[in-house]
């Protein structure tokens, strides 16, 4: 009972620590030699044992000992029950216990357990404290960055209220462009601790709207300013705002300094001057402290390898603190451009030339029907060309800013881009055409000058650096935008139609590069026609930024596909086994698909897409390595044959993609369980498909335009790719053997040689017999359980597309791109070999990134 009630006799004083002892040690000693009544056989050696470790038990700290009988002492002052004064035991033996008050003894049978508790107790404490003082270090920086962001935008405020508003809260251009963006401009005025409810993307994407919308305001001021600098050059200075103390960085070396004097005091032109050196001074400081923490962690990034499970966890973690120190070295340039008041263009304006304007909507369609010579043109898609799959590209320039800015002015500019678009989209009007479905099922591209589908042109701001970008090696986790604004699969636009063009332009923080995203469906041009356009805007875009000074080069583009039907020998070549079941098979699933439109026939497919975890990753492979590999299949095949034929790096790459696509197959199968539910699943698809359960379907892309004569002579840039199918035995393709890899080179070699001008006149024929056909082809790949899309876009001319900025640093296809696909990517200039793309089932990718013989030949990009 803790009831306070009277005692009837006084608290019993207990004994301090060294009596206690004493006493102890003088008990153990009398009875030390005395015969044990209870166990009689015990020997002297183990009862001096037993003194010695109690005395090293004794040897306990005296403060831990006193708080814990200072603990019993108060809870003997709260029991009812008064405490009895223990006595010493008269014949007992020193292996039992004594009879003492409730504030036992050390010595009693809860005494090892409770000195365990409190060693395990310290221990838990330990581990507790450095746990924590880990996490202080990991979250220490959000916090201080978080802070670092909430007092810049506070300080954002006051100078947007000075400026803007004085007295009055009415809504200012500011005010309106934030709202526009649902963005609260009084979040800090009205909530003074709001920062800490948000998150860090959310400050910053805030601090990101303040100052691009500032900036765009205050741009006529700043030149007005500057144009006054000369008459009155301390104004500035004294129209400066006073920042507050910046706050401080646990990585950022602390510095002593001097209290802000009080500002209604009138202080001379040198003491500004040297207020704001001196602000501008610790700025920079701080700048240069981000930036060596930013290099020392890219340097421990590029140390980890992306094969261990630890150090891809530690990868992706480095990649968020990347991103926000990325982030917090814009804010600190912001605050130096900005806060202070020191734009560098508004201090020393350059003159730029003159740029064009961007047209409107209205004026770029009027323009472009000016341009187009006849009314209606009407463009019939032949049926070689792919109507389900989308060429999809994106362009990285490094900015050039920097190195140009005397000569070719600011970088990439939006206005220029906008308008070298729609002056090249005047070379391509099929682009600005609509698929029109006959009657009998056949497919054309209707340009009517009356009602033109204008192509999708976006135009963002992203608050990423491009040297984080350039520092994940361009990794599509790095850009938190959404950069595609189409899918994999053609599908409806905004106004219901499927758009011939889509177009996103993401200019990067502080201007120092762009993301250019270009999407073009493979049933209107092919990759010849993909980068011919490409070159054509950059070309364009050069010319209109040198200032039209002299004319621009013509070129004449073919898109009808009646020249491919005039390239068509008459002699037709029979089809083999395997093409005649890729082009001949027909299914239900295949009139299906030809009988809906193109737009109910993507959106389907794209909902089909969702369904897969697919997760695209990319390889790099020597070419010195692919030398070695080829010189060691030449010598397995020549032995006991005759001379054979030289493989190419198409070969070599083809069957070695699919051979580790083939191995990561096998290795699913093999792992997975061997219960009731997946042996009944594997007899469905056994019983469904037959033998081609057990095969692999390599389909490969191959140019009718070197095949076909005359065809490469007349910039014919329409559809011009099909598909070259190869069935492979899926255990056999999956074995990790020289002889099995050169038989399957040798087998890519022959289906690409085996394709010449009268099989794709056979296949055409066959095609525009039945205009479902190219449904029952698709069915086809769709329905296969083992497939596989290859394709070898490494002779584009990609990276010829200069806008006046230098060549693109990255060319590659989205992250996730359709399951079961793979592609070589154009020809990096820098790069010595290939760079490999491999988009695959998510349990696939990780059997392939395990894989000995692919990672002995590749190392991973991202």
């Amino acid at each position: 009972s803790l009831s306070p009630v009277p005692r009837t006799s006084p608290p019993v004083q207990m004994p301090s620590t060294a009596q206690n002892k004493q006493h102890r040690m003088a008990q153990w000693l009398d009875h030390a030699h005395e015969p044990s009544r209870a166990s009689p056989t015990h020997s002297l050696r183990r009862r001096q044992k037993l003194l010695q470790r109690r005395a090293a038990e004794d040897t306990i700290n005296e403060e831990d000992e006193e708080s814990m009988h200072g603990a019993f002492a108060d809870a003997d002052s709260l029991s009812e029950a008064s405490t009895t004064v223990p006595e010493p035991p008269a014949a007992r033996s020193p292996l039992r216990p004594m009879a003492v008050s409730p504030r036992a003894s050390r010595h009693s049978p809860g005494a090892g357990d409770l000195l365990a508790a409190r060693q395990t107790l310290d221990a838990v404490r330990e581990r507790a404290k450095a746990a924590e003082e880990d996490s202080f270090a990991r979250h220490v920086y959000s916090a201080q960055m978080a802070k670092q962001l909430a007092h810049t935008l506070a300080e954002l405020q006051r100078v947007h209220l000075q400026h803007f508003h004085g007295r009055s809260r009415k809504s200012c251009p500011v005010c309106e462009t934030l709202e526009q963006q649902q963005r609260d401009p009084y979040l800090f005025g009205r909530h003074a601790v709001a920062y800490k409810s948000m998150s860090t993307r959310e400050l910053q994407g805030l601090l990101n709207a303040y100052v691009v919308a500032m900036e765009s305001e205050l741009a006529p001021h700043a030149a007005a300013t500057a144009a006054k600098r000369s008459e009155s050059p301390a104004e500035p200075l004294a129209a400066m705002p006073q920042p507050r103390d910046p706050p401080r960085h646990s990585f950022t070396p602390s510095r002593s300094r001097k209290p802000r004097a009080d500002t209604s005091d009138p202080a001379p032109a040198d003491s500004r001057c040297d207020s704001a050196h001196r602000v501008l001074g610790l700025l920079h400081e701080e700048l240069d402290a981000l930036s060596r923490r930013y290099h020392r962690l890219v340097d421990e990034y590029h140390r980890l390898s992306p094969a261990n499970a630890e150090d891809q966890r530690r990868r992706r973690q480095m990649a968020r603190e990347l991103k926000d120190l990325v982030d917090l070295l814009d804010v600190k340039g912001e605050q130096i451009a900005v806060l202070a008041g020191l734009h560098p263009g508004a201090a020393h304006p350059q003159p730029q030339p003159e740029q064009p304007a961007s047209p409107s909507p209205k004026s770029a369609r009027g323009s472009i029907q000016r341009a187009f010579q006849v009314r209606r043109q009407i463009i019939r898609l032949s049926p070689l060309s792919p109507s389900s799959i989308t060429l999809l590209e994106k362009l990285l320039g490094k900015d050039r800013h920097h190195g140009f800015k005397q000569k070719d002015g600011p970088f990439m500019p939006s206005g220029l881009l906008r308008a070298a678009f729609l002056r090249t989209l005047q070379d391509f009007p099929i682009l600005a055409g609509r698929i029109i479905i006959d009657g009998d099922g056949r497919g054309s591209i209707v340009v009517d000058k009356s009602n033109l589908n204008m192509p999708e042109y976006v135009e963002t701001r992203g608050c990423v650096h491009y040297r984080f970008l350039e520092a994940a090696n361009f990794n599509w986790e790095a850009v938190p935008h959404k950069v595609p604004t189409v899918g994999v699969i053609p599908s409806r636009g905004a106004d219901g139609c499927i758009k011939m063009v889509n177009v996103h332009a993401l200019r990067l923080r502080s201007n120092s590069g762009l993301v250019l995203f270009v999407n073009m469906p493979h049933c209107v041009v092919d990759g010849v026609g993909y980068s011919a356009f490409v070159n054509r805007w950059a070309e364009v875009c050069r010319w209109l930024q040198d200032g039209a000074a002299s004319d621009l080069p013509h070129r004449t583009y073919t898109f009808d596909r009646a020249v491919v039907d005039r390239a068509m020998p008459e002699n037709m070549s029979p089809l083999n086994v395997p093409m005649r079941r890729a082009y001949t098979y027909k299914s239900y699933l295949g009139r299906f698909l030809a009988w809906l439109s193109p737009e109910t026939r993507g959106d389907l497919l794209t909902e089909g897409c969702k369904l897969s975890s697919t997760v695209g990753h990319v390889f790099y492979i020597k070419r010195e390595t692919l030398e070695q590999l080829r010189s060691q299949l030449m010598a397995k095949r020549s032995q006991g044959q005759p001379q054979q034929r030289r493989l190419s790096d198409n070969d070599m790459l083809t069957a070695l993609i699919g051979h580790v696509v083939s191995k990561s197959i096998c290795d699913a199968e093999d792992s997975a369980q061997r219960g009731v539910l997946n042996t009944t699943a594997r007899a469905a698809i056994r019983a469904m498909f037959g033998s081609c359960a057990d095969e692999i379907m390599m389909l490969m892309t191959a140019d009718i335009r070197p095949r076909l004569r005359g065809l490469a002579q007349m910039r014919y840039v329409g559809g011009g790719i099909t598909g070259v199918p190869i069935f492979h035995p899926l255990r056999a393709l999956a074995e990790e053997s020289s002889l099995q890899l050169g038989a399957a080179c040798a087998r890519v070699r022959q289906t690409v040689d085996a394709w010449h001008s009268g099989v794709i006149s056979r296949i055409d024929h066959t095609l525009n017999s039945d205009p479902a056909c190219f449904g029952h082809a698709l069915a086809q790949v769709l329905l296969h359980p083992h497939k596989l899309i290859i394709t070898n876009q490494s002779r584009f001319p990609l990276y010829a597309s200069d806008f006046g900025a230098g060549a693109p640093q990255w060319i590659s296809p989205l992250p996730a791109f359709l399951p079961s696909f793979a592609s070589i990517l154009p020809q990096h200039p820098g790069a010595a070999g290939y760079h490999v793309y491999i988009s695959v089932e998510r349990h696939l990718m990780s059997t392939i990134l395990r894989s000995p013989l692919w990672t002995s030949l590749t190392s991973l990009v991202y």
